[in-house]
């Protein structure tokens, strides 16, 4: 299953734990790691990112001069 991309981890995580009984395990870098035994065990890892975050735009903005921001 795909994460959406417009929703925040903190958000997904909320939602998992309220309403389908995962609870947060622990954290792995940047990839948060839940766990539920509802019907069965099965754990999840949420990457915890900016779900925002532009590449193209970083690109591009790596490579412009001072002059042109």
């Amino acid at each position: 299953m795909k994460l959406p991309r417009d929703l925040d981890a903190a958000d997904l995580i909320g939602i998992l734990c309220r309403h389908f009984g995962y609870t947060r395990v622990h954290q792995v870098g940047s990839h948060v790691i839940l766990e539920t035994d509802e019907p069965t065990d099965h754990r999840i890892a949420i990457p915890n990112h900016n779900p925002h975050w532009n590449a193209e735009f970083d690109i591009e903005r790596s490579f412009s001069s001072e002059e042109d921001r």
